[in-house]
């Protein structure tokens, strides 16, 4: 994991904080990559039963991505 995206897994739950409080939790492109890594390997592990997904702060999460063409280019997804 790295700064954007958190993980603690405790009793089987696995929780992703996005970490970005200052920009409301604008999905950034380590986080999105963050996501993209965590989520197939927390879904295959069996010792985990269920993902919670939140943000820090106040806000879940701001509908903008802050870096679209970094994250086009980081996954091959066209936005």
């Amino acid at each position: 994991m790295n700064q954007d995206l958190l993980q603690t897994i405790e009793g089987g739950i696995a929780t992703l904080t996005m970490n970005r409080p200052e920009v409301r939790n604008a999905l950034s492109a380590e986080m999105f990559e963050g996501l993209y890594e965590a989520l197939p390997r927390l879904a295959n592990d069996p010792a985990v039963r269920l993902v919670v997904l939140t943000g820090a702060g106040a806000v879940f999460c701001s509908p903008r991505l802050a870096f679209p063409a970094t994250l086009a280019a980081a996954t091959s997804l066209t936005i």
